[in-house]
């Protein structure tokens, strides 16, 4: 899983003091510990119509001219920017909306890997996007077209979502929007989701049952985690390989509660998702936030930071860079050796064991003969600990023209996944291959695999054309002989 946070200092209206940037910058790399780290930040459409004080109000009034960094700090040191695109108008204004996306996409697409087409457009919240009149196109119009201007800017990498609010009873219910999900055809809306956020403030707002007790935060957040995977996203077409980032989760420290009930609450939501993460296809997860908006509030959104507002560390601060940093860094990819043949292919009959017969699990490893660490183990990749290979990618440049790669099979122990190992591998073998000066990089999947495709697609890849399309995705029948369809992807890579 791959952590982050929201570095300001302001949550709504509430904002106490300015961001510091020093000590933003020594927090998070203090958080992050040299991992790849996830900064999260919010730009708002107001439209034509909204009084100047609303935007002020935000704090949102300079939003294209700079976020709370300077704009080389989200791309340095492992940062991925995740930038919400808000849409707060108070008059429908959808092609004011678009020319705005296309402005954001122009002033930030350069420096973000994230992109959220509206903020928790499923309740009426006060100065949340579920309020706006016409919020529903906003978001089922902004996506597919934010994916083309992304596409057209040649910012293919980064991934587009939208989040949602939870629980689904808060509010009376959010039926109405997964209703309107519902009715649009696949290829219109889903077809161009990558993501799908979740806000998750389970006790920021009401009381809870105490810890260990029906109701506790704990059942809470698998409540809210489950309704989403197997209730709400289905209706709207989003299938299980469709990821759930956690994009916004906190828990408050201010009266009657305290700063060591905040990091208990914390560690108690953090451990349901983290149990949860590999049934419900949970990559992401940030926190809200960095710091508080006003430590001296008695609103729970003005302590939601793990830090006050002068930066003084709380508890839940180093629950967190504990956390984080208990995953453990990844080791440096090598270069793969014949002699690791018998250790890879004992690790895929291992890894697949779970899913698979162990008939089934040998069959897939004879994908893998010795050959390929014969004779391309120069362009392919392994990662390893003291536990031994923790991961692997068989790659290798064509003979047959000087500019394509392509990478034939690859494993991740299941303890590593969703921690950056996948894209740590296929990043080097882009690096290398382009530094040999190949320019494309293939690779294929069933149409079954879900997770697969998903990954492929967050890592830039474009599906290529099939003869027939099976769910929306492009199949190239017989490609392994017959019945054996496939998912062809391509990538363009430059030096």
């Amino acid at each position: 899983m791959k952590f982050g946070i929201y570095p300001g200092g302001r949550a709504g209206t509430v904002c106490s003091h300015p961001p510091d940037p020093a000590a933003i910058r020594d927090l998070v790399d203090d958080l992050a510990g040299g991992r790849p780290f996830v900064v999260r930040e919010y730009v708002h459409f107001f439209g034509d119509k909204t009084p100047p004080d609303v935007a002020a109000s935000l704090g949102a009034e300079n939003a294209l001219d700079h976020l709370t960094m300077p704009d080389e700090w989200y791309v340095e040191g492992g940062r991925d920017l995740d930038l919400v695109v808000s849409y707060i108008s108070q008059v429908a204004d959808l092609p004011g909306w678009l020319a705005f996306l296309d402005a954001v996409i122009d002033r930030y697409g350069h420096l973000t890997r994230y992109l959220q087409v509206t903020l928790e457009p499923n309740f009426p919240i006060p100065l949340i996007d579920g309020s706006a009149p016409g919020v529903l196109e906003a978001l089922t119009l902004g996506i597919p077209h934010a994916r083309s201007t992304v596409d057209r800017r040649g910012h293919q990498d980064v991934r587009i979502g939208f989040s949602v609010a939870e629980p689904p009873e808060w509010l009376g219910g959010d039926d109405d929007f997964w209703q309107y999900l519902s009715a649009i055809p696949p290829r219109d809306f889903a077809a161009h989701v990558d993501y799908v956020g979740l806000g998750l403030y389970p006790d920021a707002f009401s009381p809870v049952a105490p810890r260990g007790t029906p109701g506790d935060v704990a059942s809470l957040t698998r409540h809210a985690l489950h309704h989403l995977r197997n209730h709400s996203l289905p209706r709207a077409h989003l299938s299980s390989g469709t990821p759930i980032h956690i994009v916004e989760n906190g828990t408050p420290s201010g009266a009657p509660r305290s700063e060591q009930a905040q990091s208990d609450s914390l560690s108690d939501m953090l451990g349901t998702i983290l149990a949860c993460r590999e049934s419900l296809n949970i990559t992401h997860y940030e926190l809200f936030s960095l710091r508080d908006a006003d430590s001296a509030s008695d609103q729970p959104t003005g302590t939601l930071g793990i830090t006050t507002d002068t930066y003084r560390p709380k508890a839940a601060l180093a629950f967190y860079r504990d956390l984080v940093r208990g995953t453990g860094r990844l080791p440096e990819p090598r270069q793969a050796r014949v002699s690791d043949h018998s250790a890879i292919v004992e690790r895929v009959r291992q890894w697949w064991g779970d899913s698979r017969t162990p008939e089934e699990a040998r069959e897939l490893s004879l994908l893998l003969p010795k050959l390929f660490l014969q004779f391309f183990a120069g362009t392919s990749l392994v990662l390893e600990d003291e536990a031994g290979i923790r991961a692997f990618l068989v790659g290798f440049h064509a003979a047959d023209n000087d500019t394509e790669a392509y990478i034939h099979f690859v494993g991740v122990d299941p303890e590593l996944r969703g921690q950056g190992a996948a894209r740590r591998l296929y990043t080097t073998f882009f690096q290398c291959a382009a530094e040999t000066g190949r320019t494309e990089v293939r690779a294929i999947t069933s149409p079954g695999n879900t997770g697969s495709i998903a990954f492929h697609r967050a890592m830039g890849f474009a599906l290529e054309t099939g003869d027939r399309v099976v769910d929306g995705l492009p199949v190239h029948s017989d490609y392994d002989g017959s019945g054996h369809d496939r998912v062809c992807f391509h990538r363009k890579i430059i030096r």
